[in-house]
Protein backbone atom coordinates (compact mmCIF):
# COMPACT_ATOMS: atom_id res chain seq x y z
CA UNK A 1 0.00 0.00 0.00
CA UNK A 2 2.68 2.41 0.83
CA UNK A 3 4.50 1.65 -2.46
CA UNK A 4 1.05 2.63 -4.38
CA UNK A 5 0.86 5.86 -2.38
CA UNK A 6 4.47 6.74 -2.99
CA UNK A 7 4.10 5.98 -7.00
CA UNK A 8 1.23 8.09 -6.75
CA UNK A 9 2.81 10.98 -5.03
CA UNK A 10 5.53 10.85 -7.38
CA UNK A 11 3.56 10.93 -10.47
CA UNK A 12 1.69 14.10 -8.80
CA UNK A 13 5.04 15.53 -8.16
CA UNK A 14 6.25 15.14 -11.68
CA UNK A 15 2.84 16.11 -13.47
CA UNK A 16 3.32 19.66 -11.26
CA UNK A 17 7.27 19.84 -11.95
CA UNK A 18 6.58 19.31 -15.55
CA UNK A 19 3.29 21.89 -15.62
CA UNK A 20 5.07 24.90 -13.70
CA UNK A 21 8.37 24.20 -16.10
CA UNK A 22 5.74 24.26 -19.28
CA UNK A 23 4.82 27.75 -17.84
CA UNK A 24 8.21 29.26 -17.27
CA UNK A 25 9.31 28.41 -20.60
CA UNK A 26 5.86 29.66 -22.34
CA UNK A 27 6.33 32.63 -19.89
CA UNK A 28 10.23 33.48 -21.39
CA UNK A 29 9.07 32.61 -24.87
CA UNK A 30 6.12 35.45 -24.86
CA UNK A 31 8.55 37.68 -23.01
CA UNK A 32 11.38 37.30 -26.15
CA UNK A 33 8.47 37.84 -28.82
CA UNK A 34 7.82 41.27 -26.98
CA UNK A 35 11.60 42.12 -26.63
CA UNK A 36 12.52 41.49 -30.36
CA UNK A 37 9.15 43.40 -31.14
CA UNK A 38 10.41 46.18 -29.87
CA UNK A 39 13.66 45.89 -30.67
CA UNK A 40 12.47 45.86 -35.11
CA UNK A 41 10.10 48.86 -33.77
CA UNK A 42 13.04 50.32 -33.02
CA UNK A 43 12.17 50.87 -29.39
CA UNK A 44 16.01 49.84 -27.88
CA UNK A 45 15.88 50.43 -24.58
CA UNK A 46 12.21 48.72 -23.49
CA UNK A 47 13.67 45.62 -25.23
CA UNK A 48 16.99 45.65 -23.26
CA UNK A 49 15.69 45.20 -20.44
CA UNK A 50 13.28 42.11 -21.29
CA UNK A 51 16.46 40.62 -22.92
CA UNK A 52 18.19 41.42 -19.14
CA UNK A 53 15.42 39.75 -17.38
CA UNK A 54 15.76 36.56 -19.74
CA UNK A 55 19.17 36.39 -19.53
CA UNK A 56 19.51 36.91 -15.50
CA UNK A 57 16.25 33.93 -15.99
CA UNK A 58 19.45 31.79 -17.48
CA UNK A 59 18.05 31.72 -20.88
CA UNK A 60 19.73 33.42 -23.72
CA UNK A 61 20.37 32.68 -27.79
CA UNK A 62 23.07 33.53 -29.94
CA UNK A 63 20.33 36.10 -31.59
CA UNK A 64 19.47 37.83 -28.42
CA UNK A 65 22.92 38.22 -26.94
CA UNK A 66 23.96 40.10 -30.40
CA UNK A 67 20.90 42.24 -30.47
CA UNK A 68 21.77 43.00 -26.55
CA UNK A 69 25.59 44.14 -27.62
CA UNK A 70 24.31 46.18 -31.14
CA UNK A 71 21.83 48.13 -28.56
CA UNK A 72 24.35 49.09 -25.87
CA UNK A 73 27.24 49.99 -28.88
CA UNK A 74 24.76 52.82 -30.23
CA UNK A 75 24.31 53.37 -26.53
CA UNK A 76 27.88 53.73 -26.06
CA UNK A 77 27.52 51.44 -23.61
CA UNK A 78 31.20 49.25 -24.94
CA UNK A 79 31.98 47.44 -21.90
CA UNK A 80 28.42 45.77 -21.95
CA UNK A 81 29.17 45.40 -26.13
CA UNK A 82 31.77 43.15 -24.80
CA UNK A 83 30.25 41.60 -22.38
CA UNK A 84 27.35 40.11 -24.67
CA UNK A 85 29.88 39.57 -27.45
CA UNK A 86 32.08 37.48 -25.33
CA UNK A 87 29.01 35.75 -24.39
CA UNK A 88 28.08 35.07 -28.02
CA UNK A 89 31.33 33.72 -28.86
CA UNK A 90 31.30 31.01 -25.48
CA UNK A 91 28.08 29.87 -27.11
CA UNK A 92 28.77 29.48 -30.76
CA UNK A 93 32.75 29.56 -30.46
CA UNK A 94 32.57 32.09 -33.56
CA UNK A 95 36.28 33.57 -34.08
CA UNK A 96 34.91 36.22 -36.03
CA UNK A 97 33.38 38.05 -33.09
CA UNK A 98 37.13 38.21 -31.89
CA UNK A 99 37.96 39.42 -34.77
CA UNK A 100 35.82 42.20 -34.42
CA UNK A 101 35.75 42.74 -30.50
CA UNK A 102 40.15 43.32 -31.44
CA UNK A 103 39.37 46.41 -34.05
CA UNK A 104 36.93 47.37 -31.54
CA UNK A 105 39.33 46.86 -28.74
CA UNK A 106 42.03 49.23 -30.58
CA UNK A 107 39.46 51.87 -31.52
CA UNK A 108 38.67 52.48 -27.53
CA UNK A 109 41.18 52.11 -25.80
CA UNK A 110 41.10 49.33 -23.38
CA UNK A 111 42.69 46.60 -21.04
CA UNK A 112 42.61 43.16 -21.04
CA UNK A 113 41.03 42.33 -23.99
CA UNK A 114 43.56 40.54 -25.94
CA UNK A 115 42.74 37.29 -28.04
CA UNK A 116 45.58 35.60 -27.70
CA UNK A 117 46.53 32.07 -27.15
CA UNK A 118 46.22 31.86 -23.41
CA UNK A 119 42.34 33.33 -24.18
CA UNK A 120 42.38 30.07 -26.56
CA UNK A 121 44.06 28.06 -24.16
CA UNK A 122 41.29 28.64 -21.03
CA UNK A 123 38.17 28.83 -23.22
CA UNK A 124 39.55 24.87 -24.65
CA UNK A 125 39.95 23.85 -21.06
CA UNK A 126 36.56 24.91 -20.21
CA UNK A 127 34.70 23.93 -22.95
CA UNK A 128 36.52 20.30 -22.89
CA UNK A 129 36.83 19.81 -19.43
CA UNK A 130 34.30 17.26 -18.73
CA UNK A 131 34.50 15.02 -21.72
CA UNK A 132 39.03 14.79 -21.09
CA UNK A 133 37.59 14.07 -17.35
CA UNK A 134 36.18 11.02 -18.58
CA UNK A 135 39.03 10.32 -20.83
CA UNK A 136 41.11 10.19 -17.85
CA UNK A 137 38.31 8.66 -15.29
CA UNK A 138 38.52 5.32 -18.11
CA UNK A 139 42.16 5.53 -18.74
CA UNK A 140 42.53 5.05 -14.36
CA UNK A 141 39.40 2.49 -14.52
CA UNK A 142 41.44 0.39 -17.25
CA UNK A 143 44.76 0.65 -15.33
CA UNK A 144 43.03 -0.80 -11.99
CA UNK A 145 41.74 -3.21 -13.85
CA UNK A 146 44.82 -4.08 -15.43
CA UNK A 147 46.77 -3.70 -12.07
CA UNK A 148 44.95 -6.26 -10.66
CA UNK A 149 44.20 -8.83 -13.36
CA UNK A 150 48.48 -8.76 -13.55
CA UNK A 151 48.77 -9.03 -9.84
CA UNK A 152 50.93 -11.89 -9.34
CA UNK A 153 53.28 -9.91 -11.96
CA UNK A 154 55.57 -7.58 -10.06
CA UNK A 155 57.35 -6.10 -12.86
CA UNK A 156 54.37 -5.66 -15.03
CA UNK A 157 52.49 -4.31 -12.08
CA UNK A 158 55.01 -1.63 -11.55
CA UNK A 159 54.64 -0.15 -14.92
CA UNK A 160 51.08 -0.49 -15.02
CA UNK A 161 51.19 1.55 -11.58
CA UNK A 162 53.75 4.42 -13.01
CA UNK A 163 51.29 4.41 -15.86
CA UNK A 164 47.89 5.05 -13.49
CA UNK A 165 50.03 7.72 -12.20
CA UNK A 166 49.63 9.68 -14.89
CA UNK A 167 46.14 10.10 -15.96
CA UNK A 168 45.31 10.17 -11.58
CA UNK A 169 47.72 13.51 -11.33
CA UNK A 170 45.87 15.09 -14.84
CA UNK A 171 42.54 13.77 -13.20
CA UNK A 172 42.75 15.53 -10.00
CA UNK A 173 44.26 18.70 -11.82
CA UNK A 174 41.62 18.90 -13.51
CA UNK A 175 38.77 18.53 -11.24
CA UNK A 176 40.50 21.29 -8.69
CA UNK A 177 41.68 23.98 -11.15
CA UNK A 178 38.47 25.72 -12.94
CA UNK A 179 40.64 27.79 -15.57
CA UNK A 180 40.87 31.74 -15.24
CA UNK A 181 37.71 33.59 -13.96
CA UNK A 182 37.63 36.68 -16.34
CA UNK A 183 35.09 39.72 -15.60
CA UNK A 184 34.22 42.62 -17.54
CA UNK A 185 34.90 46.21 -15.58
CA UNK A 186 30.63 47.42 -16.69
CA UNK A 187 30.67 50.44 -14.20
CA UNK A 188 33.27 53.93 -14.46
CA UNK A 189 35.00 55.06 -12.51
CA UNK A 190 35.68 51.81 -10.63
CA UNK A 191 38.17 52.14 -7.80
CA UNK A 192 41.04 49.64 -7.52
CA UNK A 193 42.02 49.40 -4.05
CA UNK A 194 44.66 47.59 -2.24
CA UNK A 195 42.32 45.57 0.17
CA UNK A 196 38.64 44.55 0.51
CA UNK A 197 37.47 47.99 2.57
CA UNK A 198 36.06 51.48 1.22
CA UNK A 199 38.63 52.84 3.46
CA UNK A 200 41.66 50.90 1.79
CA UNK A 201 44.57 52.71 -0.59
CA UNK A 202 43.59 53.55 -4.64
CA UNK A 203 45.27 51.41 -6.46
CA UNK A 204 43.94 53.11 -9.45
CA UNK A 205 40.87 54.98 -10.73
CA UNK A 206 39.92 53.20 -13.94
CA UNK A 207 37.52 55.04 -16.72
CA UNK A 208 37.62 52.83 -19.42
CA UNK A 209 36.86 49.57 -21.05
CA UNK A 210 38.98 47.16 -19.43
CA UNK A 211 39.06 42.94 -18.47
CA UNK A 212 40.02 41.43 -15.29
CA UNK A 213 40.56 38.00 -13.87
CA UNK A 214 39.03 36.83 -10.92
CA UNK A 215 41.13 34.97 -8.54
CA UNK A 216 38.61 34.98 -5.42
CA UNK A 217 35.43 36.61 -3.44
CA UNK A 218 35.46 38.33 -0.39
CA UNK A 219 32.05 39.40 1.00
CA UNK A 220 31.11 42.29 -1.61
CA UNK A 221 34.59 42.61 -3.24
CA UNK A 222 36.49 40.63 -6.17
CA UNK A 223 40.41 39.80 -5.83
CA UNK A 224 42.17 40.59 -8.93
CA UNK A 225 45.65 41.90 -10.09
CA UNK A 226 46.29 45.16 -11.35
CA UNK A 227 49.38 45.96 -13.03
CA UNK A 228 51.60 43.49 -10.95
CA UNK A 229 49.89 44.80 -7.52
CA UNK A 230 47.05 43.04 -5.91
CA UNK A 231 44.10 45.18 -6.02
CA UNK A 232 40.13 44.85 -4.87
CA UNK A 233 36.97 46.09 -6.87
CA UNK A 234 33.42 45.97 -5.78
CA UNK A 235 31.65 43.26 -7.27
CA UNK A 236 28.66 44.64 -8.40
CA UNK A 237 30.75 47.09 -10.61
CA UNK A 238 31.98 44.10 -12.36
CA UNK A 239 29.87 41.46 -14.96
CA UNK A 240 31.71 37.83 -15.07
CA UNK A 241 32.05 36.00 -17.97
Amino acid sequence: MQTVIFKFLSLILFISFSSVTHSYAQSIDKELVKADSLYESKQYTESIKIYENILKAGQSSPAMLLKMARIEEGLGNIPLTFYYLEKYFKITGDKKILTYLGKLSAQKNTVGFSYDSYFFMNYYYQEWKNQVNLILSVLVFWAVVAIYRNRNNKALKRKLFILLLIPLGLLAFTNNYQGLNYAIITQQPTYFLNGPSAGSGLVERIEYPAKIIIQREIDVWSKTEWQGKEAYVKSNHIKKL
